[in-house]
């Protein structure tokens, strides 16, 4: 068991790592966030379909019933990723991923009100914590210090703290979904089926959104060229397959609650990336924002070792 949670762990802080840097394709791709997530999905449902097929992974779904759950949460999985690279493009990638970092505490609630975990009071502090390492972000001086510098005012700041919120709370909703898929189905499958239907969701939308692109003369919509193209290649493949397929792996070792406050050091490392790749200092307010929900998570994954 202690063997189980130990590498349920590892796959957990693997994929957050891959899901921090994820956040850099926000401001490295030059698309609308609608294309952004239909790229990075298209790649990972076709990455996650040959491994399957080289693996000989089956990717039945059960019944009908599992089916529609899942093509329900990649629905809601293309909502999280949509409103994610959203906060991101409208603010910075540091203000997008702490104001997503909030989830820990909306999968608290939720999973006391699904799956019958109970209210307690140290996963609530816990989750209240990353709440406030956030807070400390997006309402510093200036709505985020530094790292609102150069924005268009504090508007956008705010917008794209609003627009993280929406993000962390899909993508707690999306949490406690795989949590009940996990132990049923492979994980790749489980991952396939969401990117797959997320996909499906978002295409007819891009098509729309590219009609209207160029009967405007409008360029968020733009076709993507062949260095976007590798871009989302390597953001389907890399920080979606795998990451994806990790962080639904490590939910059977693992409660969805532990898996979302570890998903909450996703900032520290975006915020790494971003410094090293993009340039982007965080403020003081930014980093002492990161230090509690690094805290947080570091108590709930030493906690959750039995």
């Amino acid at each position: 068991m202690k063997g189980d949670t130990g590498l349920s762990l590892a796959k957990a802080n693997i994929a957050v790592i891959l899901f921090g840097l994820s956040g850099l394709f926000g401001k490295l791709i030059e698309l609308s966030p609608l294309l952004i997530v239909l790229g990075r999905v298209l790649f990972a449902s076709l990455t996650l379909a040959l491994v399957a097929l080289a693996t000989r992974t089956s990717l039945a779904p059960g019944s009908r019933r599992a089916l529609a759950t899942l093509a329900a949460s990649g629905i809601l999985l293309a909502f999280h990723w949509t409103t994610f690279f959203q906060s991101i493009q409208v603010s910075t990638v540091a203000i997008g991923l702490v104001s997503f970092a909030t989830f820990p505490l909306f999968v608290v609630l939720l999973e006391a009100l699904f799956l019958g975990e109970g209210l307690r009071l140290k996963n609530l502090l816990v989750a209240l914590v990353t709440l406030a390492g956030a807070a400390i972000v997006a309402f510093g001086p200036g709505l985020g210090g530094q790292a609102a510098a150069g924005l268009a005012g504090a508007g956008l700041a705010m917008e794209g703290v609003l627009w993280g919120l929406a993000s962390a709370a899909s993508f707690a909703l999306l949490a406690i979904l795989n949590k009940r898929s996990a132990g049923k189905l492979p994980s790749v499958a489980v991952a396939f089926y969401q990117d797959l239907s997320a996909a499906l969701v978002l295409t007819p939308l891009a098509l729309l959104g590219l009609g209207r692109a160029s009967s405007l003369g409008g360029a968020a919509f733009a076709w993507p060229g062949i260095q976007q193209l590798v871009l989302l290649a390597i953001l389907g493949i890399l920080c979606t397959a795998l990451a994806h397929t990790l962080f639904i792996a490590s939910l059977r070792g693992i409660k969805a609650r532990t898996a979302a406050v570890l998903g909450s050091l996703e900032p520290l490392y975006g915020a790494i990336f971003a410094f090293l790749l993009l340039g982007e200092i965080p403020s003081p307010w930014t980093a002492a924002g990161g230090i509690l929900i690094l805290g947080a998570a570091v108590y709930e994954s030493t906690r959750s070792r039995p």
